[in-house]
């Protein structure tokens, strides 16, 4: 059945203005089997069911159109769609608009609106298994930041906004438990200002949390010895692990994860990898006396073990209660054990660059990370010998 031929709806107009475009429709064949047919950059093309609009125009200096990329000169074919969605002067208008930016070597398109939602969830599929945190920042994306900014266009995401949301939150939680939420608010929106999807981060110009006060707490060399010690009581591992978060400064998490693939040998001296940082960057760090003895105690303990220390953490946190309970020094949490390591090494002697080489500090470079332990890091070593010593000898002389 040949096809009914349906001029363009509501044309409007002078009808000699148009008369090419309606000369051009009445010549097109009943059925046309290959490219459209073009006056003033404007194509028609009728198929077996319908007769469809096109815009042919040249790009003088390239560009992206539909996700084909065009060479300075080559020339663009465009279909718009049904004829009978188009008046031919809403033809020229595009041809036109379309025209114009190409000159200009503007972008032809405009930028799709991108919602928080689709980016903040696609941003934390991209963290998983990546980061040691994910779980927290899971729940802060989808039960905080979703909720309250997930319809909004990310380009339209202001500082007055993120004030809003943190006086909300405020409403029921803590400045603290707020400002770690804010804190993976300004990652997300960080990670879009990096793709091109924003010009600035609107936390930047947001109001700052009151109420918040860093935790500095650290133990003294006695309450150190103290807690070591009395951790030989409630379980075999305690010990050795405490001491190792004092002697390496390292992060719970981080020595939790340590595997013996990490453990390395350099003439003398070993070594740690520390691939599961917080900050991403792997860093190197040298072994103290008590420390390869940690090393050796751990092995033969459990020789079938990846892990250096196969501790599960809820089992960690049960023994860490019972330890605070037991020597009463309640206000202490193992993060405090890496605050003890670098207070007392500096009070040492350890200047300050490799001290943050030895315990990770982010604005660390990637050169000072991995040279630090050939260099000075053997000294941090010492000193952690020096000051913290080895609870095995302080059990055997108690013991004896």
């Amino acid at each position: 059945m040949d096809q009914e031929i349906v001029a363009p709806a509501k044309r409007r107009g002078r009808p000699r203005r148009y008369a090419e475009y309606e000369q051009l429709l009445a010549e097109l064949p009943p059925k046309m089997a290959k490219r459209p047919r073009y006056v003033n950059g404007i194509g028609l093309f009728r198929g077996e069911r319908e007769t469809t609009a096109w815009i042919k125009f040249s790009l003088p200096k390239g560009g992206m159109f539909r996700g084909r990329a065009y060479e300075p000169g080559e020339a663009a074919e465009i279909k718009l769609g049904k004829l009978s969605s188009w008046t031919w002067e809403q033809l020229e208008t595009e041809r036109n608009r379309l025209v114009g930016r190409a000159e200009r070597g503007e972008a032809l398109e405009d930028a799709p609106v991108v919602r928080f939602s689709n980016h903040a969830l696609e941003w934390l599929e991209n963290r998983r298994g990546v980061v040691k945190g994910f779980a927290v920042e899971s729940g802060h994306v989808k039960n905080s930041l979703v909720p309250f900014f997930g319809n909004m266009s990310l380009g339209t995401i202001t500082s007055q906004d993120v004030n809003k949301w943190q006086a909300k939150q405020l409403e029921g939680l803590a400045p603290a438990s707020v400002q770690r939420q804010l804190t993976t608010l300004k990652t997300i929106l960080n990670d879009s200002k990096r793709a091109g999807l924003l010009d600035r981060n609107p936390c930047q110009d947001a109001k700052k949390l009151k109420g918040i006060e860093p935790r500095q707490r650290y133990l003294d060399i006695a309450e150190a010895s103290k807690l070591v010690t009395a951790s030989a009581e409630i379980a075999e591992w305690m010990p050795d692990f405490l001491s190792w978060l004092l002697h390496s400064g390292m992060r719970r998490g981080e020595a939790l994860g340590l595997t013996w693939d990490d453990i390395r040998k350099v003439s003398d001296l070993t070594v740690v990898s520390i691939r599961n940082t917080k900050t991403g960057k792997p860093r190197f760090i040298s072994c103290s006396e008590a420390m390869v003895g940690i090393l050796d105690r751990r092995r033969k303990a459990n020789p079938d073990s990846k892990r250096v220390f196969p501790i599960p953490l809820i089992a960690l946190k049960r023994k860490m209660k019972k330890l605070r309970d037991k020597t009463g020094i309640e206000d202490i949490r193992l993060h405090d054990l890496r605050r003890t390591n670098a207070t007392h090494l500096a009070r040492a002697g350890v200047d300050l660059r490799t001290l943050s080489g030895r315990i990770g500090h982010r604005d660390l470079t990637m050169l000072h990370s991995v040279y630090s332990v050939f260099d000075k890091d053997d000294q941090a070593a010492n000193a952690a010998q020096e000051v913290f010593g080895d609870y095995a000898q302080v059990m055997a002389k108690v013991k004896g």
